[in-house]
């Protein structure tokens, strides 16, 4: 079964620049600070109940109990609305751009020069989908190969050629709190290894991925939250917008290990 390119799907250029500029501005995730600072809060909250139930003393453990409870309670609160209102503004965000026309002559610098956008459905991908540009000049076909166990995918390059081969290393994680639900992945074309993909799965700074390209030159990238990072300069990013999930990176940036990771890690 081949999934191809949602029909109807067309990404103003108002859209664009909303997706890839403002969203990461309003959508604001955890921070490091603020999970340490309720950890903390927890920890006094229990080292209260714990040194009340050590000591006998009522007085500590049931104010302990309070506090712990209540810490509970208000982090529950507090991050569900932090969510609530991150949703918000994206919808919010997105349909103000949705009602901007799209701009076909403007005397304006294109802020996207340089860049390569792709696309592909964001649901319902099946065995084989397409990865291509808008209008679809380029298109790179994706095909899963592998098994349950082993899993492998082939991507068709526009210029013909073998196929490149993108392969799970080790079992996938038996579940995922970000980065890659695919784990690690090797990149290769022609039994020559061209990239590594690198999953760090969740930390207190959110979920990472490496990609480290070997050819044509040896190049490494960081992936957070969707943004593409080259010696911490933001290069591209990858973002859904109604049915679809997109690639937007500078030309420079465009690699197989980029793209292998856009096409088969999300």
């Amino acid at each position: 079964m081949t999934t191809a390119p949602v029909p109807g799907e067309h990404l103003t250029q108002y859209e664009r620049a909303v997706c890839y500029y403002t969203l990461p501005r309003v959508t604001r995730p955890l921070t490091y600070g603020l999970i340490v600072a309720y950890g903390v809060c927890l920890a006094e909250a229990l080292g209260a109940t714990v040194f009340g139930v050590l000591t006998g003393s009522r007085v500590w453990t049931v104010a302990g109990t309070v506090c712990l409870v209540a810490m509970v309670v208000f982090g529950m609160v507090v991050f569900t609305l932090r969510t609530f209102l991150n949703e918000l503004r994206q919808r919010r965000a997105l349909a103000d751009a949705r009602a901007v026309p799209d701009a076909v002559d403007s005397d304006l610098p294109d802020p996207f020069a340089g860049h390569l956008l792709l696309r592909h459905p964001r649901d319902d991908l099946g065995h084989m989908f397409t990865c291509c540009t808008d209008p679809p000049e380029r298109e790179y076909r994706v095909r899963r190969v592998g098994s349950r166990r082993s899993r492998a995918w082939e991507i068709d390059l526009p210029e013909g050629g073998a196929p490149c081969v993108v392969r799970q290393l080790g079992a996938p994680p038996s579940f995922s709190f970000g980065g890659s639900p695919c784990g690690n992945l090797l990149v290769s074309r022609d039994g020559v290894e061209l990239a590594r993909i690198t999953s760090r799965g969740f930390s207190l700074s959110g979920d990472r991925t490496d990609v480290r390209v070997f050819d044509p030159e040896d190049m490494r990238y960081r992936i957070e939250h969707r943004c593409i990072y080259h010696a911490d300069r933001l290069v591209g990013r990858i973002y859904f917008l109604r049915r679809s999930l997109y690639l937007d990176i500078e030309n420079d940036h465009f690699n197989l290990g980029i793209l292998a990771y856009y096409a088969v890690a999300l």
